[in-house]
Protein backbone atom coordinates (compact mmCIF):
# COMPACT_ATOMS: atom_id res chain seq x y z
CA UNK A 1 0.00 0.00 0.00
CA UNK A 2 1.77 3.64 -0.95
CA UNK A 3 1.40 6.51 1.66
CA UNK A 4 -1.21 8.24 -0.32
CA UNK A 5 -3.23 5.65 -0.52
CA UNK A 6 -2.33 4.86 3.45
CA UNK A 7 -3.53 8.43 3.71
CA UNK A 8 -7.01 8.23 1.99
CA UNK A 9 -7.38 5.44 4.73
CA UNK A 10 -7.64 7.90 6.83
CA UNK A 11 -9.84 10.19 5.82
CA UNK A 12 -12.56 9.33 7.85
CA UNK A 13 -16.09 11.23 8.91
CA UNK A 14 -15.27 13.21 12.17
CA UNK A 15 -18.39 14.73 14.61
CA UNK A 16 -16.27 17.14 16.76
CA UNK A 17 -17.61 18.80 20.02
CA UNK A 18 -15.95 21.70 21.80
CA UNK A 19 -17.27 22.53 24.56
CA UNK A 20 -18.00 26.00 25.51
CA UNK A 21 -18.43 25.74 29.27
CA UNK A 22 -19.85 29.14 30.52
CA UNK A 23 -22.47 29.33 27.57
CA UNK A 24 -26.02 27.97 28.22
CA UNK A 25 -28.68 27.97 25.48
CA UNK A 26 -32.14 27.35 25.25
CA UNK A 27 -31.83 25.67 21.69
CA UNK A 28 -29.33 25.06 18.71
CA UNK A 29 -27.97 28.42 16.59
CA UNK A 30 -26.20 28.01 13.98
CA UNK A 31 -23.32 30.58 13.30
CA UNK A 32 -20.89 30.08 9.92
CA UNK A 33 -19.75 26.37 10.10
CA UNK A 34 -20.41 25.62 13.78
CA UNK A 35 -23.52 24.97 15.22
CA UNK A 36 -24.29 25.22 18.74
CA UNK A 37 -25.84 22.49 20.68
CA UNK A 38 -26.23 21.65 23.88
CA UNK A 39 -24.23 18.85 25.50
CA UNK A 40 -27.55 17.07 27.04
CA UNK A 41 -27.58 13.85 29.42
CA UNK A 42 -28.82 11.96 26.84
CA UNK A 43 -25.64 12.60 24.14
CA UNK A 44 -23.64 11.64 27.22
CA UNK A 45 -25.83 8.17 28.10
CA UNK A 46 -25.26 7.65 24.40
CA UNK A 47 -21.21 8.42 24.16
CA UNK A 48 -20.66 6.36 28.01
CA UNK A 49 -22.96 3.11 26.34
CA UNK A 50 -21.09 3.22 23.24
CA UNK A 51 -17.85 3.00 25.29
CA UNK A 52 -18.75 0.42 27.41
CA UNK A 53 -19.80 -1.78 24.58
CA UNK A 54 -16.50 -1.50 22.66
CA UNK A 55 -14.98 -1.46 26.34
CA UNK A 56 -16.94 -3.81 28.40
CA UNK A 57 -13.71 -4.92 30.64
CA UNK A 58 -13.08 -1.14 31.92
CA UNK A 59 -16.81 -0.23 33.30
CA UNK A 60 -15.88 0.54 36.20
CA UNK A 61 -13.31 3.05 35.03
CA UNK A 62 -15.49 3.97 32.17
CA UNK A 63 -18.22 5.20 34.50
CA UNK A 64 -16.00 7.33 36.69
CA UNK A 65 -15.00 9.44 33.74
CA UNK A 66 -18.10 9.67 32.73
CA UNK A 67 -18.87 11.37 36.33
CA UNK A 68 -16.03 14.13 36.14
CA UNK A 69 -17.23 14.87 32.59
CA UNK A 70 -20.80 15.41 33.39
CA UNK A 71 -20.33 17.41 36.29
CA UNK A 72 -18.03 20.05 33.55
CA UNK A 73 -20.10 20.25 30.68
CA UNK A 74 -23.46 18.02 31.26
CA UNK A 75 -25.72 21.07 30.11
CA UNK A 76 -23.79 23.23 28.80
CA UNK A 77 -22.81 24.31 25.19
CA UNK A 78 -20.49 22.77 22.56
CA UNK A 79 -19.47 23.86 19.43
CA UNK A 80 -20.28 21.24 17.22
CA UNK A 81 -19.21 20.30 13.64
CA UNK A 82 -19.02 17.53 11.13
CA UNK A 83 -15.73 17.29 9.05
CA UNK A 84 -13.99 15.22 6.43
CA UNK A 85 -10.76 14.48 7.09
CA UNK A 86 -7.86 12.66 8.61
CA UNK A 87 -8.66 13.10 12.58
CA UNK A 88 -5.95 15.63 13.38
CA UNK A 89 -6.67 17.47 10.34
CA UNK A 90 -10.27 17.55 11.02
CA UNK A 91 -9.62 18.54 15.34
CA UNK A 92 -7.22 21.49 13.92
CA UNK A 93 -10.28 22.46 11.28
CA UNK A 94 -12.73 21.95 14.28
CA UNK A 95 -10.79 24.40 16.49
CA UNK A 96 -10.45 27.14 13.97
CA UNK A 97 -14.39 27.73 12.78
CA UNK A 98 -15.65 27.09 16.29
CA UNK A 99 -12.66 29.73 17.02
CA UNK A 100 -13.97 32.15 14.55
CA UNK A 101 -17.77 31.88 15.69
CA UNK A 102 -17.62 31.62 19.60
CA UNK A 103 -15.57 35.27 18.65
CA UNK A 104 -19.06 36.38 16.63
CA UNK A 105 -20.96 35.64 19.50
CA UNK A 106 -18.93 37.38 21.69
CA UNK A 107 -19.70 40.53 19.79
CA UNK A 108 -23.31 40.10 21.52
CA UNK A 109 -21.84 39.84 25.32
CA UNK A 110 -22.62 42.44 27.45
CA UNK A 111 -19.00 42.69 28.63
CA UNK A 112 -18.28 44.04 25.17
CA UNK A 113 -19.40 47.14 26.49
CA UNK A 114 -18.39 47.25 30.23
CA UNK A 115 -14.80 48.15 30.72
CA UNK A 116 -14.64 46.06 34.57
CA UNK A 117 -17.19 42.99 33.14
CA UNK A 118 -15.65 40.05 31.79
CA UNK A 119 -16.54 37.61 29.05
CA UNK A 120 -16.13 33.76 29.97
CA UNK A 121 -17.82 33.05 26.46
CA UNK A 122 -14.84 30.98 25.04
CA UNK A 123 -13.99 26.91 23.95
CA UNK A 124 -12.98 25.00 26.87
CA UNK A 125 -8.88 25.01 27.21
CA UNK A 126 -8.86 28.22 24.86
CA UNK A 127 -8.78 30.83 27.42
CA UNK A 128 -7.41 31.51 31.09
CA UNK A 129 -9.75 31.62 34.07
CA UNK A 130 -8.32 33.33 36.75
CA UNK A 131 -7.64 30.82 39.81
CA UNK A 132 -5.78 31.13 42.65
CA UNK A 133 -3.77 28.57 44.53
CA UNK A 134 -1.65 28.52 47.84
CA UNK A 135 -0.20 26.53 50.00
CA UNK A 136 -0.15 28.43 54.00
CA UNK A 137 1.12 26.47 57.09
CA UNK A 138 -0.16 27.97 60.59
CA UNK A 139 2.49 27.08 63.32
CA UNK A 140 2.85 22.83 63.75
CA UNK A 141 -0.29 22.75 62.11
CA UNK A 142 -0.35 20.44 58.64
CA UNK A 143 -0.62 22.69 55.41
CA UNK A 144 -3.69 23.87 53.93
CA UNK A 145 -4.01 24.02 50.38
CA UNK A 146 -6.11 26.68 49.08
CA UNK A 147 -7.59 27.14 45.56
CA UNK A 148 -10.83 29.20 43.91
CA UNK A 149 -11.09 31.90 41.02
CA UNK A 150 -9.63 35.09 41.88
CA UNK A 151 -11.82 37.43 41.52
CA UNK A 152 -15.59 37.58 40.73
CA UNK A 153 -16.79 33.69 40.10
CA UNK A 154 -17.70 33.09 36.28
CA UNK A 155 -21.47 33.00 35.45
CA UNK A 156 -22.84 31.63 32.85
CA UNK A 157 -24.02 33.43 29.61
CA UNK A 158 -27.62 32.52 29.20
CA UNK A 159 -28.99 32.91 25.57
CA UNK A 160 -33.00 32.75 26.33
CA UNK A 161 -35.02 31.93 23.35
CA UNK A 162 -36.06 35.78 23.50
CA UNK A 163 -32.98 37.11 24.01
CA UNK A 164 -31.09 34.21 21.22
CA UNK A 165 -34.16 36.19 19.19
CA UNK A 166 -32.53 39.26 19.21
CA UNK A 167 -29.28 39.11 18.83
CA UNK A 168 -29.96 36.72 16.09
CA UNK A 169 -31.97 39.91 14.06
CA UNK A 170 -29.20 41.88 15.00
CA UNK A 171 -26.39 40.83 13.46
CA UNK A 172 -25.47 37.09 14.47
CA UNK A 173 -27.34 35.60 11.22
CA UNK A 174 -25.76 38.21 8.95
CA UNK A 175 -22.49 37.67 10.06
CA UNK A 176 -22.96 33.59 10.73
CA UNK A 177 -24.04 34.01 6.86
CA UNK A 178 -20.83 35.48 5.98
CA UNK A 179 -18.82 33.75 7.83
CA UNK A 180 -20.06 30.56 5.99
CA UNK A 181 -19.49 31.95 2.92
CA UNK A 182 -16.21 30.89 0.65
CA UNK A 183 -16.65 33.96 -1.87
CA UNK A 184 -16.25 36.50 1.13
CA UNK A 185 -16.03 40.57 -0.98
CA UNK A 186 -13.13 42.13 0.77
CA UNK A 187 -14.80 44.69 2.82
CA UNK A 188 -16.52 41.72 4.33
CA UNK A 189 -13.49 39.55 4.94
CA UNK A 190 -11.82 42.71 6.62
CA UNK A 191 -14.92 43.19 9.07
CA UNK A 192 -14.47 39.38 10.00
CA UNK A 193 -10.88 39.90 10.73
CA UNK A 194 -11.54 43.51 12.66
CA UNK A 195 -13.99 41.59 15.32
CA UNK A 196 -11.89 38.60 15.64
CA UNK A 197 -9.60 41.13 17.09
CA UNK A 198 -11.86 43.37 18.47
CA UNK A 199 -14.50 40.45 20.65
CA UNK A 200 -11.03 39.54 22.35
CA UNK A 201 -11.26 42.89 24.54
CA UNK A 202 -13.53 40.71 26.59
CA UNK A 203 -11.85 38.05 27.16
CA UNK A 204 -9.47 40.67 29.61
CA UNK A 205 -10.17 41.63 33.00
CA UNK A 206 -7.64 44.71 32.88
CA UNK A 207 -9.44 48.09 31.31
CA UNK A 208 -5.83 48.57 29.22
CA UNK A 209 -5.51 45.18 27.89
CA UNK A 210 -8.98 45.60 26.53
CA UNK A 211 -8.16 48.60 25.23
CA UNK A 212 -5.13 47.24 23.10
CA UNK A 213 -7.46 45.12 21.09
CA UNK A 214 -10.04 47.51 20.87
CA UNK A 215 -7.84 50.23 19.47
CA UNK A 216 -5.99 47.24 17.24
CA UNK A 217 -9.34 46.38 15.73
CA UNK A 218 -10.50 50.08 14.74
CA UNK A 219 -7.33 50.72 12.96
CA UNK A 220 -7.75 47.72 10.89
CA UNK A 221 -11.12 48.79 9.35
CA UNK A 222 -10.36 52.93 9.97
CA UNK A 223 -6.74 53.18 8.57
CA UNK A 224 -5.71 52.52 4.64
CA UNK A 225 -2.18 51.60 5.99
CA UNK A 226 0.25 52.18 8.46
CA UNK A 227 1.47 56.00 7.30
CA UNK A 228 -1.72 57.42 8.43
CA UNK A 229 -1.94 59.34 11.25
CA UNK A 230 -3.36 57.26 13.97
CA UNK A 231 -5.46 59.51 16.35
CA UNK A 232 -6.52 62.03 14.00
CA UNK A 233 -7.75 59.43 11.51
CA UNK A 234 -9.40 57.23 13.46
CA UNK A 235 -10.95 59.40 15.91
CA UNK A 236 -12.50 61.82 12.39
CA UNK A 237 -13.38 58.79 10.57
CA UNK A 238 -14.91 57.16 13.80
CA UNK A 239 -17.26 60.44 14.43
CA UNK A 240 -18.38 61.19 10.49
CA UNK A 241 -19.34 57.27 10.46
CA UNK A 242 -21.18 57.08 14.12
CA UNK A 243 -22.02 61.20 15.18
CA UNK A 244 -25.66 62.81 14.96
CA UNK A 245 -24.60 65.84 15.76
CA UNK A 246 -20.90 68.44 15.77
CA UNK A 247 -21.06 68.05 19.67
CA UNK A 248 -21.48 64.33 19.33
CA UNK A 249 -18.21 64.26 16.68
CA UNK A 250 -16.45 67.03 19.06
CA UNK A 251 -17.16 64.24 21.68
CA UNK A 252 -16.04 61.34 19.82
CA UNK A 253 -12.78 62.89 18.31
CA UNK A 254 -11.77 64.10 22.40
CA UNK A 255 -12.49 60.29 23.31
CA UNK A 256 -10.18 58.69 20.85
CA UNK A 257 -7.37 61.31 21.68
CA UNK A 258 -7.70 60.32 25.82
CA UNK A 259 -7.79 56.41 24.90
CA UNK A 260 -4.21 56.77 22.75
CA UNK A 261 -2.66 58.51 25.27
CA UNK A 262 -3.96 56.09 28.20
CA UNK A 263 -2.72 53.67 26.10
CA UNK A 264 0.45 55.21 25.17
CA UNK A 265 1.24 56.13 29.01
CA UNK A 266 1.27 52.62 29.31
CA UNK A 267 2.80 51.10 26.46
CA UNK A 268 5.41 53.68 26.32
CA UNK A 269 6.18 54.99 29.95
CA UNK A 270 4.92 51.99 31.54
CA UNK A 271 1.95 54.27 33.44
CA UNK A 272 -1.43 52.71 34.09
CA UNK A 273 -3.48 55.38 34.11
CA UNK A 274 -7.34 54.69 33.76
CA UNK A 275 -10.19 56.97 32.55
CA UNK A 276 -12.90 54.30 33.33
CA UNK A 277 -15.93 57.09 32.74
CA UNK A 278 -13.95 58.13 29.39
CA UNK A 279 -13.66 54.38 28.55
CA UNK A 280 -16.93 53.19 29.43
CA UNK A 281 -18.66 55.92 26.58
CA UNK A 282 -16.01 54.93 24.58
CA UNK A 283 -16.36 51.06 24.57
CA UNK A 284 -20.14 51.59 24.23
CA UNK A 285 -19.19 54.09 20.53
CA UNK A 286 -16.96 51.45 19.36
CA UNK A 287 -19.72 48.80 19.77
CA UNK A 288 -22.09 51.36 17.55
CA UNK A 289 -18.91 51.41 14.80
CA UNK A 290 -19.45 47.72 14.59
CA UNK A 291 -22.94 47.42 14.94
CA UNK A 292 -23.28 49.53 11.60
CA UNK A 293 -20.53 47.69 9.78
CA UNK A 294 -22.49 44.86 10.49
CA UNK A 295 -25.72 46.54 8.72
CA UNK A 296 -23.21 47.99 5.87
CA UNK A 297 -21.53 44.55 5.54
CA UNK A 298 -22.80 44.25 1.90
CA UNK A 299 -22.96 47.80 0.70
CA UNK A 300 -19.01 48.64 0.06
CA UNK A 301 -16.71 46.34 -1.77
CA UNK A 302 -13.68 46.96 -0.21
CA UNK A 303 -12.15 48.87 2.94
CA UNK A 304 -10.57 51.79 0.70
CA UNK A 305 -13.91 52.56 -0.30
CA UNK A 306 -15.58 52.95 2.27
CA UNK A 307 -12.65 55.03 4.01
CA UNK A 308 -13.21 56.92 1.22
CA UNK A 309 -16.99 57.64 1.78
CA UNK A 310 -16.05 58.62 5.00
CA UNK A 311 -13.60 61.33 4.31
CA UNK A 312 -16.05 62.18 1.52
CA UNK A 313 -18.36 62.94 4.16
CA UNK A 314 -16.02 64.68 6.16
CA UNK A 315 -15.61 67.43 2.96
CA UNK A 316 -19.17 67.55 2.47
CA UNK A 317 -20.57 71.27 3.76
Amino acid sequence: MTIVEQLEKRITENEIWIPVPHLIISQSVEIGKIKLRTIDESLFDQWQGDWISRNPEHEGSTEQLFVKYRKRFQGRAAAYIKILAEPNRAEELAFMEAERSISILRYFDPAMQDPPKMSYCGLEGRYFTPRSFSIRTISDREPEFNEGYHGTLPVPWVLSPSYLGVIRSSGLDALGAILADENRTPFQKDILDSMFIYTKCALESDPINKLIFILAALESMLLRDTNEPLTQNVGERMAMYIGDSLADNKSLVADVKKVYRLRSSFLHHGKKREDITTLNRFMVNVWLLFNNLILDINHYQSRDEFIQALDDKKLSP
